[in-house]
């Protein structure tokens, strides 16, 4: 990643990190588990 492109990770308040496909593939279906529950939580039905 270039200097300017972690620069501009940070100022959108993200921190930027080297991971495994494993670890995204953890990160991101613990995300939709997460928003799924909210949704349901929330009583939102798809249209």
């Amino acid at each position: 990643m270039t200097p300017a492109a972690r620069e501009q990770f940070l100022k959108l308040g993200l921190e930027p990190a080297a991971s495994t496909a494993r670890e995204f593939q953890a990160l991101v279906a613990a995300a939709v588990a997460n928003f799924g529950e909210a949704v349901r939580a929330a009583g939102i039905a798809p249209e």
